[in-house]
């Protein structure tokens, strides 16, 4: 998603969609139990039917579809320069607790650099040991 100044400002990827149409099975406890329309106290307590939330689950997908890509979308937070070393990049994505950096050559975009890009990086130099 780009702004008016066609600046990245988020990304849209399948985990933020199904977090959005889906948050019983992709969300935290609470958000699952909220989705199913279920407190926590009920929950806790076993005093719910689950079996009559589960039947809107159909329902409830396509009342979540109503979203717009702004209010799903993965935030970007961070840039990196295109020629900046791989442990820079790790260290930025680790101690910004961010999962995407996007990358510049100058003022232009070239990409973006997720988190698990760096995995399976360092997991193809351990390979290679």
């Amino acid at each position: 998603m780009l702004d008016a100044k066609d600046k990245l400002v988020g990304i849209l990827d399948f985990k933020s969609i199904l977090k959005v149409l889906m948050p019983e099975i992709t969300g935290r406890i609470s958000g699952k139990l909220r989705a199913l329309n279920v407190s926590i106290a009920f929950a806790e307590a076993d005093a719910h039917d689950m079996d009559h939330a589960k039947h809107g689950f159909r329902s409830r997908v396509r009342q979540n579809a109503q979203n717009h890509v702004r209010d799903v979308m993965l935030k970007t937070r961070g840039t990196i320069d295109a020629d900046a070393g791989f442990l820079d990049a790790l260290k930025m994505i680790y101690r910004n607790k961010i999962t995407v950096l996007r990358v510049y050559e100058g003022d232009k975009l070239v990409g973006v650099l997720r988190d698990s890009d760096l995995f399976l990086a360092v997991a193809n130099v351990l390979i290679e040991q």
